[in-house]
């Protein structure tokens, strides 16, 4: 979103997610918007978590649960 990069991790993302996904968005702010943009996180303030969900076009009424990361968990029996 231009200038803006939004940082949002979710409820169950754990911390290595968390970094994997921070390091993305930092190395995203190098390359592509050359130091010029800010790494914002929807959930710390209240008007920027307004932003972020406008722009996907609205807060949803429930978040879908996080899905399971484990092989067995897709394995067929």
């Amino acid at each position: 979103m231009g200038e803006t990069i939004y940082f949002y991790p979710g409820d169950e993302c754990n911390v290595k997610e968390k970094m994997k996904a921070l390091k993305y968005a930092n190395d995203l702010r190098k390359s592509e918007r050359h130091c010029k943009s800010e790494i914002v996180y929807p959930q710390d303030e209240e008007s920027v978590d307004a932003d972020f969900w406008e722009a996907l076009g609205g807060k949803p009424d429930a978040i879908n649960p996080a899905t399971s990361d484990k092989i067995e968990d897709f394995t067929k029996e």
